[in-house]
Order: C-alpha cells, then sequence, then structure tokens
C-alpha cells in the first residue's frame, strides 16, 4: 500500500488543478479515500456558494483515487451522477469514497461530500473503466 499512496500523493502534488484549490489527502487506505478542501471565496458561484462544479471535482477525484488505491495504474470516468442535498458556504468540506463493486475493466464507487459538522452535503455514484 505504501507504493500506491506515495504514487497518490506525488501525483496530487503535481497537478495544478489541485494546487489551486488546495485539495488535501487525509486518509487513504485499500478501496477507501478522503480529502478535504478548505473553502475559499473564489470557489463562489454568484449567490455565493461554493459552485456545484468545486464539488463535483472533489467527488469525482477522491472516487478516481479510490480505483487507483485498489493498485489500478488509471481509473477514467465514464458515468458520474451527483446529488447536491446542502449548500457549502464556509469552513472545510470532506469527501470519503469507497467500492460498491468491481469486475475486470470497470468499478462502481459512491463518494459522499460532508461539511465540517459531519452533515452530508452531497453524494454521487460512478463508474470508471480501470486498467
Amino acid at each position: 500500500m505504501k507504493k500506491i499512496e506515495e504514487v497518490i500523493i506525488k501525483d496530487l502534488k503535481e497537478s495544478n488543478l489541485y494546487n489551486w484549490m488546495g485539495v488535501k489527502l487525509e486518509n487513504i487506505n485499500k478501496g477507501s479515500v478522503e480529502l478535504s478542501l478548505q473553502i475559499k471565496s473564489t470557489f463562489f458561484n454568484s449567490h455565493q456558494l461554493v459552485h456545484g462544479g468545486i464539488l463535483v471535482t472533489m467527488l469525482d477525484t477522491t472516487m478516481g483515487l479510490v480505483a487507483r488505491s485498489i493498485g489500478f495504474k488509471k481509473s477514467t470516468t465514464l458515468n458520474l451522477n451527483t446529488y447536491f442535498l446542502k449548500a457549502a458556504t464556509n469552513g472545510k468540506i470532506y469527501c470519503k469514497g469507497y467500492v460498491i463493486y468491481k469486475n475486470q475493466s470497470t468499478i462502481l464507487i459512491k463518494g459522499k461530500l460532508y461539511n465540517d459538522e459531519n452533515i452530508l452535503i452531497s453524494y454521487a455514484t460512478g463508474t470508471f473503466y480501470i486498467k
């Protein structure tokens, strides 16, 4: 697991997008990942709420890393269904992902996004091509 974790940490550090956003790896185990993000005003839409695209990026990234945490070098999002439950406005958000089902070429993953009061604000399921 150590080698996979090191590769994921390296990839996160080298990503311009994740650096700009400030994505942090909180926890990684085989088949589960947790990321966090400090909310910045640059993430706000015209209603002063975190834009849904930021939330979806956190969900998609977390779930893609879940696939990689079980040993796959690449994961590509094939389908992503996202549900927005509450707005994010300040503090930190945490995204947790875990495997629901896996076969030879695809994996189904669920991601849940919480605010810093541990209230579920969004969740998604995604199907990823793996290799």
